[in-house]
């Protein structure tokens, strides 16, 4: 009962998310315009002000120099710490296992409208 409320729940969440995510987008295209032609950094109206804010993100551009730095200087800090588990049971199941990893059980529920 509580897993279909949550699940009809989020069936109504879903299109709101949806469409706050295309708002979003539209002002951010819309102001970088006028950012870019040099007029305004946001636009205010009687209850809300919109500003384009600049928010400086890491991103790798080349994977391999990124892995040879982690692994000479055992910065292993710049990484999440967390398997790829649907790639890892692939492997398991293709008697792969790899070194470092064992499989373990964990307690799940599974419930089943009769």
């Amino acid at each position: 009962m509580t897993r279909q409320f949550r699940l009809a729940m989020e069936k109504v969440v879903e299109p709101v998310t949806e469409r706050e995510s295309e708002l979003r987008q539209h002002m951010i295209r819309n102001l970088e315009k006028s950012r870019d032609e040099g007029k305004d950094t946001g636009a205010a109206g009687q209850f809300y002000r919109v500003q384009i804010k600049d928010k400086e993100t890491p991103k790798v551009n080349n994977w391999q120099e990124f892995w040879d730095f982690i692994a000479v200087n055992k910065r292993f800090d710049l990484l999440q710490k967390r398997t790829s588990d649907k790639a890892i049971m692939d492997m398991v199941e293709a008697d792969q296992m790899p070194p470092g990893i064992e499989t373990v059980l964990i307690p799940d529920v599974s419930v089943t409208k009769v």
